[in-house]
């Protein structure tokens, strides 16, 4: 019975090939845009993965109030009184620049190494040293990717909006980011971000 089936099914598609060839290539195209859709998802979520990594690094918790901040008093206390060394205050925000918005991270790049390395290599640093980075006021290190497209250069005082006020700061430097996900990145020394952010 199924030999006559075939038969019968294989006659009338060299009949009409087009009525084989149609559903065929339904199934494939159905196929292929499963397939694309996964493979978008899973890049997007990959592109997801490595921008949070860039901006949270490797730290595992988190202890935040929103915009209000935290006292300062408290990252002492944990350090101090309750023996938790792993821990390195952040201070983030938004200026603008050139109709851009531009992501300031400010550090304690002494505390900052077991999570993220923005300065811990050369090859990806340029133009700042650490010391430099710290002792000159308004100092900030970018993005290569964001020096590039403002046509920033190394040594540079640029404007940008922080809020409703304009704040000067200094390029210090570049870095690039192995990772990725940092190109309207700017990092800086934690107070620095506090003057800039007026926070």
């Amino acid at each position: 019975m199924n030999r006559a089936l075939w038969r019968i099914a294989w006659r009338s598609g060299a009949r009409r090939p087009q009525r084989v060839a149609l559903p065929l290539l339904g199934v494939a195209l159905g196929v292929a845009a499963v397939v694309a859709v996964d493979l978008a998802q899973r890049g997007a979520l990959r592109g997801f993965e490595i921008a949070q990594s860039s901006l949270a690094g490797r730290a595992t918790h988190r202890i935040s109030s929103g915009s209000a901040g935290l006292d300062e008093r408290l990252y002492a206390r944990l350090r101090r009184d309750s023996g938790v060394r792993g821990i390195a205050p952040v201070v983030s925000g938004e200026l603008r620049a050139d109709q851009r918005t531009l992501r300031l991270l400010g550090v304690d790049p002494f505390a900052e190494a077991p999570f993220r390395s923005y300065f811990g290599s050369a090859s990806r640093r340029r133009g700042a040293s650490l010391e430099h980075w710290l002792l000159e006021p308004g100092a900030v290190v970018a993005s290569r990717a964001a020096a590039e497209r403002l046509g920033w250069r190394t040594g540079q005082r640029v404007t940008l909006r922080a809020g409703g006020a304009d704040r000067e700061i200094l390029v210090a430097g570049t870095f690039d980011d192995a990772g990725g996900g940092t190109d309207d990145l700017l990092v800086c020394d934690l107070s620095t971000a506090q003057e800039i952010l007026g926070r």
